[in-house]
């Protein structure tokens, strides 16, 4: 394959499709592409540097990117009512603590229970609500 050929988008050659991604693995490619300037007129500012970064084509003209990261998501279950408020607030800010150590910048999701503690008590067990929204994969329509 040529290398003019491995910049060529990819398509899913199952079901023929108006889209096609591109993958984008290092700065070369970012600035022949022009993904900041993408990113820029998308949502203000430039793409944080970490690949892949993938670009979206709908019939052949770049419409927009994405980025594939692989991020560790913490699902904590643990009971507030079986220890004191106190003891909650300690063994929760020792899990984020320890977690943040461990992987870097892991993903709290929360059940609405969790979510119960408001504003102050995730300061106080050092999360705070993430500017983005999260949806999961779903085949209904």
């Amino acid at each position: 394959m040529s290398w003019l050929e491995s910049l060529l988008p990819m398509q899913d050659s199952a079901k023929k499709s108006p889209i096609s991604l591109l993958p984008i693995e290092n700065e070369r490619d970012m600035k022949n592409f022009h993904v900041d300037d993408l990113a820029r007129q998308i949502w203000g500012g430039p793409v944080n540097r970490q690949y892949p970064i993938y670009l979206v084509f709908h019939e052949g003209r770049c419409v927009g990117f994405f980025q594939a990261l692989q991020q560790t998501v913490i699902y904590p279950a643990i009971h507030p009512e079986q220890m004191s408020p106190r003891e909650f607030v300690e063994v929760v800010k020792s899990l984020t603590t320890e977690m943040k150590r461990h992987v870097g910048n892991p993903l709290f999701l929360l059940c609405d229970k969790a979510a119960q503690i408001g504003e102050k008590g995730m300061r106080m067990v050092r999360l705070k609500k993430a500017k983005e929204t999260a949806y999961v994969y779903s085949e209904e329509e």
